[in-house]
């Protein structure tokens, strides 16, 4: 689909409060099947991947933290780009955002503020910093799978060494770290 053209590349979507997100992005789809011939993502693939998110980028002006892949808009939906997609080579060419990179050492109790705040369990600590990063939190409620869909997605992309779809004590404290630094690097 031409670059000017809205495709329904994304679904039904949601990302940072858009629900349209089909007409608000570009969709870049990679040739790639866990049960196929096509389960790598080869070094020609991303390479070209990574020439082609440089190029859109400087022409749309597009933001590091709004590179994403099909599992953070449409988590509950989607599962592409995968686990094995090299989310580490967009991060080492600086093209997609890296909740690592910034790492500040902060003296901020964030427990005590979820306490005051009435946040008081992981899940619900998490879903708040999940809603602030930009995911559909809004659809969780008491529904547990789409929990761990959501758990997952955000794994997949960020946590790669710890998929377990469980708010584990890894998961949370890198949650916190990263809502932190995009807090204090909010651009």
């Amino acid at each position: 689909v031409n670059e000017n053209k809205r495709a329904w590349h994304a679904g039904l979507s949601y990302w940072d409060n858009n629900t349209d997100l089909n007409s608000l992005s570009l969709g870049i789809e990679l040739d790639f099947s866990y049960s196929k011939f096509n389960n790598v993502y080869s070094k020609e693939m991303i390479d070209a991947l990574i020439l082609l998110i440089k190029y859109l980028k400087r022409k749309y002006k597009i933001k590091n933290k709004n590179i994403l892949g099909h599992s953070d808009v449409a988590p509950f939906r989607k599962q592409d780009p995968g686990l094995k997609f090299p989310w580490h080579k967009l991060y080492s060419k600086n093209i997609a955002l890296n909740p690592e990179k910034n790492n500040f050492l902060i003296k901020f109790d964030l427990n005590k503020w979820f306490f005051k705040n009435n946040i008081k369990t992981n899940k619900k600590k998490s879903l708040f910093i999940l809603a602030f990063l930009g995911y559909d939190t809004l659809q969780i409620k008491n529904n547990n799978n789409k929990f761990k869909s959501l758990i997952l997605a955000y794994q997949t992309h960020f946590l790669q060494l710890n998929i377990t779809g469980k708010i584990d004590k890894t998961t949370l404290k890198f949650m916190t770290n990263h809502f932190l630094n995009n807090l204090l690097t909010k651009s």
